[in-house]
């Protein structure tokens, strides 16, 4: 029994290293299996339908489209050429015309036939004397719409390229659609923040990517800001900005932020003035209303049954000295009127504006209108 033991060893040996090997190339192509699935995947992009502008015109959008998205994304790119067998297939061939109505299931066919994992397809327009090209893009094993864009066309083939190029890195390859943003002049301890997270820093330098469009952009040394402001990221392109420190631990330059303080007391006083002139004027209608309008009305009509002469002699006042004396008084109001409402108006303008302005102080944060940036 030992002896059979001993000579089977060899045999049990080899069969545990022959099962270790099978688990070990299972498990690597588990992992290079993922980490092409982060890379992305292959994409070919199929003929574009041609809707009123020529198969011609859109033959040409699609080398340019398929060109532009090989030298911005690369290898995942795949050339007609590489698949041109395949899809030469009169089968495969009937499959990649793809229409509105089936360009999913088409788009999942020839994927699923030359072993990619994004498929692009779509149209070009014409619209009037514009071209607009509409495209998708078609997750072969999720069997779904994964992205749709739509853009202009110039018909300029310089313009149609840039547009082209942009329109494929967003629809395929959106972590590339992004720019860099260089901060110099940093010193060691200043703190840099994009959109409210922090970026790392090489003093003097930090440089970080971010996607197109606006970020909020600030730098910090210690407690006191040195730079504050919102820059505008383009594809490819690089935004610099310096910080030039002072002696005193400040900035200048263009980069520098001074903080205006408004206090509230202004605004206090100036809602306290129109109150006042709002209830001045409530005054004065009330008067117009009750005493100096009622007033004149019963002045001339006693005026006139006593048919008495106009207020011409002095210390013989008739009912038309009356009816002059209440016009005064109603004309009194209309100017009463007039001025206290516009003080009014004048004053709670002012007061909105100044509270706006105040508000940021009170809560510890700038509010828009105390921040400014040196030219």
């Amino acid at each position: 029994m030992v002896a059979t033991r001993r000579a089977c060893a060899p045999l049990v040996t080899a069969g545990r290293l022959v099962f270790a090997l099978a688990i070990g190339i299972s498990i690597g192509g588990a992992r290079a299996q993922a980490a092409a699935e982060r890379g992305g995947g292959r994409i070919y992009v199929l003929d574009l339908v041609d809707n009123g502008v020529g198969r011609d015109r859109a033959g040409l959008v699609t080398d340019m489209l398929r060109g532009e998205m090989a030298q911005a994304i690369g290898s995942r790119v795949v050339r007609p050429e590489m698949v041109a067998a395949i899809l030469a297939q009169p089968e495969v061939a009937e499959q990649a015309r793809c229409d509105r109505e089936t360009y999913v299931e088409c788009a999942v066919a020839v994927g699923q036939k030359i072993s990619v994992s994004w498929v692009v397809t779509g149209t070009v327009a014409a619209l009037g004397d514009a071209q607009l090209i509409d495209v998708r893009l078609v997750d072969v094993r999720a069997r779904t719409e994964s992205n749709r864009l739509q853009s202009p066309l110039s018909g300029s083939q310089e313009e149609d390229r840039t547009i082209l190029h942009e329109l494929g890195v967003r629809l395929a390859a959106p972590e590339l659609w992004v720019g860099t943003l260089e901060v110099t002049g940093i010193q060691s301890g200043d703190k840099i923040m994009v959109d409210g997270a922090a970026v790392s820093t090489d003093p003097p330098l930090a440089r970080v990517s971010l996607t197109v469009g606006s970020h909020a952009l600030s730098v910090t040394r210690g407690d006191k800001p040195l730079l504050a402001q919102v820059v505008d990221i383009k594809y490819g392109e690089t935004v610099a900005l310096a910080v030039n420190a002072l002696n005193s631990g400040g900035v200048s330059g263009s980069n520098v932020i001074e903080k205006t303080t408004f206090p509230m007391w202004p605004a206090w006083t100036a809602s306290g003035v129109a109150v006042v002139a709002a209830l001045v004027a409530i005054g004065f209608v009330v008067d117009y209303v009750l005493i100096s309008s009622p007033r004149l009305e019963d002045a001339k009509e006693i005026a006139k049954a006593k048919q008495e002469p106009p207020c011409a002699i002095p210390g013989e006042p008739t009912w038309q000295c009356y009816i002059d004396d209440a016009q005064k008084n109603l004309n009194g109001d209309y100017a009463g009127i007039g001025i206290a409402s516009g003080v009014g108006v004048v004053a709670a303008a002012a007061a909105g504006i100044m509270f706006y302005l105040s508000i940021g102080e009170e809560d510890g944060e700038a509010s828009p209108g105390s921040l400014s940036l040196n030219p």
